[in-house]
């Protein structure tokens, strides 16, 4: 799952809180979550999100392609 981040400033309260809360249920479904466009004021907040594995591209485009190899690579596995 893609989560585009543009344009959000996520603060260290309430925000890294609702976004770590997302992280965890979609993880819990087991997918693979993908954060792109985060803003240099938020890098901070979700450096600190506490999941197993979260990955982060620099734009939509490589998260995108990111998914792909990511579903590409399980479906291999099943």
């Amino acid at each position: 799952v893609v989560v585009d981040l543009r344009d959000a400033v996520l603060d260290e309260a309430f925000a890294a809180a609702s976004l770590e809360q997302i992280v965890e249920y979609l993880e819990a479904w087991g997918a693979e979550v993908i954060l792109t466009n985060v803003a240099p004021l938020s890098e901070k907040v979700v450096a600190g999100l506490e999941t197993s594995h979260l990955l982060i591209r620099k734009d939509l485009p490589e998260a995108i392609a990111t998914a792909f190899q990511i579903s590409e690579a399980q479906k291999h596995l099943l």
